[in-house]
């Protein structure tokens, strides 16, 4: 819920209870949808109703935007949602760094996809500052937390390779 729809119901509920004191807390639990490439957004799972060439060319996006955001070194991707839109695709980049990208950059992607594309493009960026910065520079903080999963993982795997002591 948003903050204004809490207020909503908060005044509502002053207004029939007659207390100008009342306090709506609201405790929600956020459910997330991931597959292989991060997490989905609602609105934004778009393989249902396509064919296998409009698949395709949408899942072949990944790699061109993951290509053209090397030149924003302090901006990184961390989920790429894609859509059709009639024949127009639609792109929206969860990215996380230092510095966001400005509008005159997004237009900018938008020509290049298309020409990449040979259909009109629509970007956005959902920009959030979740940056790491150590001494070598930036990383997203999915980047910077795969070595330590990568470490966790190999501890377990020799767990369960060592023999048992079963006394």
């Amino acid at each position: 819920m948003t903050d204004k729809e809490i207020t909503s119901i908060e005044n509502k509920m002053r207004e029939k209870l007659e207390d100008p004191n009342i306090n709506l807390i609201v405790r929600t639990l956020k459910t997330t949808i991931s597959d292989h490439d991060g997490e989905m957004l609602y609105g934004w799972i778009y393989y249902e109703d396509l064919d296998h060439a409009k698949k395709k060319e949408l899942i072949e996006l990944d790699s061109i935007v993951e290509a053209k955001f090397k030149n924003y070194e302090k901006l990184f991707p961390v989920n790429i949602h894609k859509k059709f839109e009639n024949e127009d695709i639609s792109i929206l980049i969860k990215a996380v760094g230092t510095e966001p990208i400005t509008p005159q950059e997004i237009r900018k992607l938008e020509v290049e996809l298309s020409d990449q594309t040979s259909r009109n493009v629509n970007v956005d960026v959902w920009y959030k500052s979740d940056a790491i910065i150590t001494r070598d520079g930036y990383k997203s903080f999915e980047d910077y937390n795969e070595s330590n999963i990568y470490e966790l993982e190999q501890k377990f795997r020799q767990g369960l390779d060592a023999p048992l002591d079963l006394e």
